[in-house]
């Protein structure tokens, strides 16, 4: 979690970020916000869809993912019977979809 550096400024994070990246470590939580970064190429094995169940049942001690926060919502969406958003932004072309 971003959040927990000692150091939070804008090369810590972007210096943290771009060494998650080049180990294939996609998704990094800043608090209850996950940021993505398009890796440009499939087959990382822990975002592929098989994967999805160990978030959703979840498991301890698992890698940041949009699953989670998909899943926290849905949760609290069906317990409080309130709607819920969850905002998906970045350039045309990124991998939103």
């Amino acid at each position: 979690n971003l959040l927990e550096l000692v150091d939070l400024h804008e090369s810590t994070l972007l210096d943290t970020v771009r060494a998650r990246f080049f180990k294939d470590e996609i998704y990094t939580n800043m608090g209850n916000i996950v940021l993505s970064l398009n890796p440009f190429k499939w087959g990382i094995p822990w975002v592929q869809e098989d994967q999805m169940g160990r978030y959703i049942n979840g498991e301890e001690n698992l890698r940041p993912s949009p699953w989670v926060v998909a899943d926290e919502a849905f949760r609290d969406m069906m317990e409080t019977k309130r709607n819920h958003s969850i905002l998906i932004s970045g350039e045309s072309g990124a991998g939103k979809t």
